[in-house]
């Protein structure tokens, strides 16, 4: 890369409408889509308990345990956090840090996901069809995981993230504008 000094006439970069949309997408999937389904499934238990007994409600809630609450409202903060940090903060390891930590939450979340709808099936409960309905929706999900992961690692690593987080323009990358744009 070549070294170079910004001068006043040469123009900040711009934040790229697909480093916004990433995230955007990522705080859409990992903190607004996981924080509705835990406070769906906790008024669901407050109702139900709330009740002397769930038949008379006709609602059962199994399968939502404490540690994947505690799990899901983690990695939605964390998630937070990280994007926040990358839409406000215009420095080179906010841009690295948010790609990392995006990646990794992206992989934790696809194997958790997997894991749970691939693993082995607990026959105590019954089968019926709603379960099935259950586990093709989340292979959906883990397809709309791995898409969003992809694309906001990607958006982060293209030239023109590189240089709105690094606030200025490389002789490289004025090059490249002038080669596509022209003058």
């Amino acid at each position: 890369m070549t070294e170079h000094t910004p001068t006043t006439k040469e123009p900040r970069p711009h934040r790229p409408f697909g480093v916004g949309l990433a995230i955007l997408l990522c705080i859409m999937i990992f903190v607004v889509v996981p924080m509705t389904l835990v406070l769906f499934f906790v008024a669901s238990s407050n109702l139900v308990y709330q009740v002397e007994s769930q038949a008379l409600v006709g609602v059962e809630v199994l399968g939502v345990s404490t540690p994947a609450v505690a799990i899901a409202i983690a990695v939605a903060v964390f998630v937070l956090l990280l994007s926040v940090a990358a839409w406000f903060f215009r420095s080179e390891w906010v841009r690295r840090i948010y790609s990392f930590g995006m990646l990794a939450v992206g992989i934790g979340v696809t194997i958790w996901m997997l894991q749970s709808t691939l693993g082995a099936r607990s026959f105590e409960q019954g089968i019926d069809s709603a379960s099935e309905l259950t586990r093709n929706n989340i292979i959906g999900l883990v397809l709309i995981v791995v898409l969003v992961t992809a694309f906001a690692v990607w958006m982060m690593q293209r030239w023109s993230a590189k240089a709105f987080y690094r606030g200025y323009y490389t002789t490289e990358d004025l090059e490249r504008i002038e080669r596509v744009y022209g003058s």
